[in-house]
């Protein structure tokens, strides 16, 4: 049994799945709550309950660029390839994001910054993601997002947010950074969502 909840959480932000299914088989929902501090960000995917539990073998994220997919498709026709693109970013769309700022990143320490790029607080690999797309910001207890002129942009719940501007997140909101959509889910629902799998 881990007893920390941060030793799940890798380098790129995303907790690794079947060791959370684990630390939850042994943690009420109070101590949950206590151990995550923040909301997660969850794959639409997963929120939704499409995919079978077996399904979550391999939590970690494809890395993907659209040049290197056509050296190795040559031939192919176009729609196999977006085909192919949107199974790559599946997994992306069954992850768990923990909102926590990494000790070696820079930028204040209530933004927790998004983006395909290393230096990103949470590391979103595919390509419809801007090197760094967003900021979540957290203050008095509330969280903002503030889009960062990212070339796919940003929507909460279908509606597109300016560049610049804080926006609050509301709980249970849709996400979406380009064409990867999350739902913001406070440690509760997150709990309840995983414990009835």
């Amino acid at each position: 049994m881990r007893e920390n909840l941060l030793e799940l959480v890798d380098n790129k932000g995303r907790i690794k799945y079947d060791g959370f299914k684990e630390y939850l088989q042994f943690q009420d929902i109070r101590n949950f709550v206590e151990d995550s501090r923040h909301p997660y960000l969850v794959g639409k995917e997963l929120y939704d309950g499409i995919l079978q539990e077996s399904n979550y073998q391999n939590s970690e994220t494809i890395e993907f660029r659209v040049a290197e997919l056509r050296n190795q498709l040559r031939g192919v026709e176009s729609r196999d390839l977006t085909e192919t693109a949107r199974n790559k970013s599946s997994s992306i769309s069954r992850a768990i994001f923990c909102l926590r700022k990494r000790h070696d990143t820079d930028g204040m320490a209530n933004e927790i910054s998004i983006g395909r790029d290393v230096d990103n607080d949470i590391i979103i690999a595919d390509y419809s993601i801007s090197k760094c797309h967003a900021k979540i910001i957290i203050k008095y207890n509330s969280y903002f997002i503030v889009d960062c002129h990212s070339t796919n942009l940003t929507y909460i719940n279908d509606r597109e947010i300016q560049s610049g501007v804080n926006i609050e997140l509301p709980v249970d909101g849709e996400i979406a950074f380009g064409r990867v959509v999350f739902r913001f889910m406070s440690p509760e629902q997150l709990y309840l969502l995983l414990r009835k799998k």
